[in-house]
């Protein structure tokens, strides 16, 4: 058996993918916009701000390039503290925890490392409050920048371009009520005069902020390779599963087992490493699912379920922005479809399913049955081909890759081990 991927539908896949750091965080604020309720587009916003001052500051280019990146993923840590709030904004200028917990998961990737110590003190105070224990100019100066950028950016949330000037006066004064306690005072001045142009104000709106972003923040020239976007991955895929505590390791799971099964079917070295992307991103729509919902150990209601389904429908929006990834969004927001088209969300059937979406499929349902979960034990192996057969029997799964499980039982028992997880990525 030789499968190969739909090239007719991936031909601009074939060769490579390339992405800037810039691609890389859009998706990450992307996800991270969903665990702050309250407001849109923060993490861009906060990045647009950030520039603005930083480019009024006079710093130089490689220290704009890295705030900006870094703005855009500034609450990463927030995946480990559960979701997050921010329509009062006082409540949490002096919570540490998220801060660290960013700054740990960056520390594990190498490439990553310029942007954890700015990111473990992005909501450090001035006069030296916060967790860190650092004060003043002992706080990096992109910190001090996102900080107040952050501030000003869920303090100047609004429904409509037209009310935006409406909370400007109010946004400078409780900027200027916090200059030299909360924030650094040569920043803050900076703030007051890009905060003179209306345009400024204006450029904050939900709807204009991402394109300026894309546009106009510069993009740092070097560019990810697979594995590079394998670990930036990874720990996107950390930050949904920890939205449950039954799904701590669910999208390692799914890729791992994905990837193994496409290299089982002859794909090529790439074509598996882009079946090991969409297994690791394709439950990233679950982050706009409340937790109470994933947690919950008994039978969803239908409304309830309503709200499920819509997940892979949001990982389909988020990853159908990055460039390139036709592939890695057609495998991964497929992975609750069906070949007889009881699936969802699209109901699509056997001959709009490329190899790639039903191995996803597959892999996805094993893993979720060999987990343990609120509302039902976790299944054995045999009792999961069981499962998985019945499914073959209805016409919703392909049976070729139901085998190729069955036929290499030890490996994928060995695979999804405890102590195996993260080790084939990280």
């Amino acid at each position: 058996m030789k499968y190969g991927l739909d090239m007719h539908l991936y031909s601009s896949f074939v060769e490579k993918v390339e992405l800037s750091v810039k691609d890389v965080f859009l998706l990450f604020s992307s996800v991270l916009d969903y665990f702050v309720s309250g407001v849109r587009a923060h993490h861009l916003a906060v990045a647009f701000i950030s520039f603005e001052i930083a480019m009024r500051m006079g710093l130089d280019e490689d220290k704009v390039e890295c705030l900006t990146d870094a703005a855009l993923i500034h609450d990463i840590g927030l995946g480990g503290v559960g979701e997050g709030t921010i329509e009062d904004p006082d409540s949490i200028e002096l919570d540490f925890h998220h801060c660290e917990l960013g700054y740990k998961m960056l520390k594990k990737v190498p490439w990553a490392d310029k942007y954890a110590e700015v990111i473990l003190h992005h909501h450090d105070t001035w006069d030296g409050r916060s967790g860190s224990g650092a004060k003043g100019d002992e706080i990096p100066i992109g910190s001090r920048i996102i900080f107040l950028a952050d501030r000003v950016a869920v303090k100047s949330y609004a429904e409509d371009i037209a009310s935006l000037l409406n909370v400007r006066h109010s946004v400078l004064d409780y900027v200027r009520s916090k200059s030299g306690t909360y924030f650094d005072l040569d920043v803050v001045g900076t703030f007051e005069k890009v905060a003179e142009r209306e345009a400024f104000w204006f450029s904050l709106d939900p709807k204009v902020v991402g394109r300026l972003v894309r546009e106009n923040v510069p993009v740092r020239n070097r560019l990810f390779s697979v594995p590079e976007m394998i670990t930036a991955y990874t720990l996107l895929a950390d930050i949904v599963d920890f939205k449950s505590q039954f799904t701590r390791n669910h999208s390692i799971n799914v890729a791992n087992l994905a990837a193994f099964l496409a290299a089982k079917a002859n794909f090529s070295e790439f074509d598996t490493d882009m079946m090991m992307l969409g297994g690791l991103l394709h439950d990233i729509g679950k982050v706009a699912v409340p937790s109470y919902i994933l947690d919950k150990p008994g039978r969803l209601t239908q409304q309830e379920f309503n709200i499920m389904k819509a997940h892979p429908y949001i990982t389909h929006l988020v990853l159908q922005s990055v460039p390139k990834f036709e592939f890695v969004d057609m495998v991964a927001s497929l992975h609750h479809e069906r070949l007889n088209g009881t699936g969802y969300p699209f109901h699509l059937t056997k001959r709009h399913l490329s190899i790639g979406a039903r191995i996803m499929a597959v892999a996805d349902v094993f893993s979720a049955l060999y987990e343990h979960r609120p509302y039902r034990r976790d299944f054995k192996f045999d009792e999961i081909i069981d499962i998985l057969m019945g499914m073959v029997t209805n016409g919703e799964i392909d049976m070729d890759i139901v085998d190729l499980i069955a036929k290499n039982r030890d490996e994928v028992v060995y695979l999804l081990r405890q102590e195996v997880l993260g080790k084939i990525i990280y």
